[in-house]
């Protein structure tokens, strides 16, 4: 019993220790909209661009394939209407179940490279979006760090988060300080 109520009580404590502490070293609790930072950063829309071209770039041979293994699902009803058609002859129609399986074998090849071929592409374009995301991330945070410090301000919360997942903060005043401007010029500024 005692040591349920301890932790809330500790956890308050050290809340309000930490903000005493951040009240003398800084200007107060202050915050910036991060997602707002990377949406209105010149860079991330040629970045998305480049994202765009490259994966037109990438998906362009597969788009071939999927055209190549359309064209034999129509040859395969052809042969198969001519397989079954007794206007043929037996000979003729024996071809024509032969090619058949060689067509369907053959467009099974084509499919399984096809669904490799996209996985890689997927992969390929994740891995890329991974990428720019943390080069702009980091670009950001670099931003909001030289601000920090040259304001001298302690700690810099990511309003973009705030109050929907941070459930013990339920009200942000206006009078919080808001960098998000500050950042998006100094970014767009380079």
């Amino acid at each position: 019993m005692i040591r349920s109520s301890f932790v809330p009580l500790l956890s308050t404590v050290m809340f309000f220790g930490v903000c005493t502490l951040c009240a003398q070293e800084s200007k107060g609790l202050v915050v910036v909209d991060i997602a707002s930072c990377v949406d209105q950063y010149r860079k991330t829309a040629s970045e998305r661009e480049r994202l765009e071209a490259l994966s037109k770039e990438k998906s362009s041979p597969l788009e071939q394939e999927r055209q190549d293994i359309e064209a034999m699902g129509g040859k395969l009803k052809i042969l198969d209407s001519r397989m079954n058609d007794t206007s043929f002859s037996k000979d003729q129609r024996e071809e024509a179940r032969s090619e058949l399986e060689r067509v369907f074998k053959e467009m099974r090849v084509k499919q399984e490279g096809l669904k490799k071929g996209v996985e890689k592409v997927q992969t390929e374009m994740v891995a890329a979006q991974d990428a720019m995301a943390e080069g702009i991330l980091s670009e950001v945070r670099a931003v909001v760090q030289q601000i920090a410090t040259e304001q001298s301000l302690g700690i810099v919360y990511d309003k973009s988060f705030l109050p929907k997942s941070n459930k013990a903060i339920v009200y942000i005043s206006p009078k919080v300080i808001d960098l998000t401007d500050e950042v998006i010029k100094v970014l767009n500024s380079k």
